[in-house]
């Protein structure tokens, strides 16, 4: 009779722990997508090659490599009044061909949107500086015998 009363409680602690973890999930879950929050929605981010700068519309045309696919990819950012900038001022300043990281949103529209915009600027080399001449290497006068 103890084995039974085990195994319905078993039964009964399994049955409402997988319909507890079922119900919690329907609510993330419901409609398919996970709720993003007001104002924005996920942060996505890119690295890559710029190839269309276009300050006129203010937007950004970066070419970067898809990591899933192993294949080059080009995308178009927009910029807007809260688009913040490192390195660099503004999108004047943004040349083809300099090497970019991009946080950047999809607004409702389906438009991507920056949020920052670094522009990575290449270190100078540093100079090698010539080993100063040893005192061994200088010159000894022979030994005379």
């Amino acid at each position: 009779m103890k084995i039974r009363i085990v195994i319905f409680m078993l039964f009964v602690t399994f049955f409402v722990l997988g319909n507890g973890k079922t119900i919690l999930a329907e609510g993330v879950t419901k409609g398919g997508a996970i709720p993003q929050s007001e104002g924005g929605g996920n942060i996505q981010w890119v690295w890559g090659d710029v190839v269309n700068v276009d300050t006129q519309n203010k937007t950004l045309t970066v070419k970067y490599l898809d990591y899933e696919t192993d294949q080059d990819n080009e995308i178009s950012i927009g910029i807007d009044d809260q688009t913040t900038f490192e390195n660099i001022m503004s999108l004047d300043e943004i040349k083809i061909g300099d090497v970019v990281s991009v946080d950047y949103s999809v607004d409702v529209l389906g438009k991507n949107v920056a949020k920052n915009i670094s522009v990575e600027k290449p270190e100078a080399m540093p100079e090698i500086e010539e080993p100063a001449a040893s005192s061994m290497e200088k010159e000894t006068p022979a030994m005379q015998e």
